[in-house]
């Protein structure tokens, strides 16, 4: 497993208890055509569609794979960036 499916496979599993079921399969089938970067990219899409802040770590593992085909490291981190903000709950 390389970096993007990783990185695509964790977002899928974070969303998966916030959107259903229904809306992660979108990343599986980017995942199982062997696209993951494509996975990374809906998955943000789902999160901007609901409004959903992700942690992060997620940015950081996005910045950690690099330049990616089309100029989709730049689009993905600024459709990150127009995400709500992150607030880590205090335990």
């Amino acid at each position: 497993m390389d970096n993007s499916e990783f990185v695509a496979r964790a977002l899928r599993d974070y969303l998966r208890p916030l959107v259903g079921e229904a809306e992660v399969t979108h990343i599986d089938s980017d995942i199982n055509a062997g696209e993951p970067d494509a996975g990374i990219f809906t998955g943000i899409s789902i999160a901007q569609h609901f409004g959903i802040a992700l942690p992060p770590i997620f940015r950081e593992k996005i910045v950690e794979l690099g330049k990616l085909p089309l100029n989709w490291d730049v689009m993905l981190l600024e459709d990150f960036d127009a995400l709500p903000a992150f607030w880590q709950q205090a335990s």
